[in-house]
């Protein structure tokens, strides 16, 4: 909940495909692994809404990173490690997806 309010449930990319800082440098590592950001490995459906903080592009950002130097070149080996420092985390804990989750 939000401002005491319960959230709506949205589509959610992981890696975001709207922000001008983040954009680009999140697709540049998906592209390494023939993949695209607004593809079924990067969304899913969370109560959120809004706009996220730096802080929760960066955690991803940093997941993507760390992912892929684990990964190799090899895309399942990725996307394997990118739901357990990425995804999982944020379905675990969707307050991530708002400042309140960075206090």
């Amino acid at each position: 909940m939000q401002g005491g309010q319960k959230l709506p449930v949205q589509i959610h990319h992981f890696a975001t495909n709207k922000n001008s800082k983040y954009t680009r440098k999140m697709a540049d590592i998906a592209q390494i692994y023939g993949l695209k950001l607004d593809e079924a490995w990067n969304k899913v459906a969370l109560p959120h809404l809004g706009r996220h903080p730096n802080a929760y592009h960066e955690f991803v950002l940093r997941g993507m990173k760390q992912a892929s130097r684990e990964a190799g070149r090899n895309p399942k080996k990725f996307l394997k490690l990118y739901n357990k420092y990425v995804k999982q985390k944020v379905i675990n804990n969707p307050n991530l997806l708002n400042k309140s989750g960075w206090k």
